[in-house]
């Protein structure tokens, strides 16, 4: 399993995003955590925009103001989400991975 952490320091523009899908679609990302969002609203189309397909899911957590917001994104056809909390500041997802079925939390 590949995992990408990136502090992004606000996600708004395009070249971001951009740079984002470049990395995750190089390296073969499976799961995603996107820190300093600075977005208030996360949709459907940023998320799987930044992905570079559909085969995904999400979680995340708002900015509040210009501070803050997270955004975890993982392969969806490898994954089967078990649970995800969202709390003051964080962001946990708790899956079952792959074959075998391990589990991770995040």
């Amino acid at each position: 399993m590949i995992v990408l952490s990136y502090n992004v320091r606000g996600l708004g523009g395009r070249v971001k995003r951009k740079i984002v899908k470049e990395l995750v679609l190089n390296h073969k990302v499976d799961f995603l955590a996107i820190q300093e969002s600075k977005l208030e609203v996360v949709t459907e189309s940023l998320c799987r925009g930044s992905w570079g397909g559909d085969d995904c899911d999400w979680a995340f957590l708002p900015s509040v103001g210009n501070s803050c917001g997270i955004i975890s994104i993982w392969r969806k056809s490898e994954s089967n989400i078990l649970f995800s909390v969202v709390g003051d500041g964080f962001v946990g997802i708790c899956v079952e991975w792959g074959r075998n079925k391990e589990f991770f939390l995040w």
